[in-house]
């Protein structure tokens, strides 16, 4: 009997509270705001329609000729308060295990004075290098820093 007289009372007091409307459109943005920075011409905030690609994005900004796009999927939607950070392009100058001076192979991480030797020493003796996995014959060098040189060195 408690429950009921507790309820009818609060049901009374929700019905008779005074509320004010809404509408759905109140809770619903129909655009979004990205930020744009990095290598472009000019960093902006833009405002987008909601679902707006990163392609359409770009479509508003200037990108300067070091942006690199390519680790960017065009067709991913944006969210509200996303910031678009547009990288720089690298490169890695790679040197030939089969052309290099014993300088030069020191540039390479992990190859000091005494492996450049060694890499020249078996190119002389076995000949150029078929595959840049073949630096692993060489005394020294094995996977673990193979794994480290890989991406600098090329035949």
């Amino acid at each position: 009997m408690k429950f009921m007289v507790i309820s009818s009372l609060v049901f009374g007091l929700l019905y008779a509270w005074p509320m004010s409307t809404f509408s759905l459109d109140d809770f619903q943005n129909d655009s979004i705001t990205v930020y744009v920075q990095g290598e472009v011409v000019e960093e902006k905030k833009l405002i987008l329609d909601k679902y707006s690609t990163i392609e359409d994005a770009l479509s508003f900004i200037e990108l300067t000729d070091e942006a690199d796009l390519s680790g960017f999927n065009l067709l991913m939607c944006l969210k509200d308060q996303d910031v678009l950070s547009i990288p720089k392009k690298t490169t890695i100058a790679k040197i030939s295990i089969n052309t290099a001076t014993v300088d030069e192979l020191m540039n390479i991480p992990g190859i000091g004075k005494v492996k450049a030797e060694k890499i020249i020493s078996y190119r002389e003796i076995n000949g150029l290098f078929q595959k840049i996995e073949d630096i692993m014959k060489i005394d020294g060098i094995k996977e673990k820093s193979f794994e480290k040189l890989k991406d600098f060195i090329c035949l």
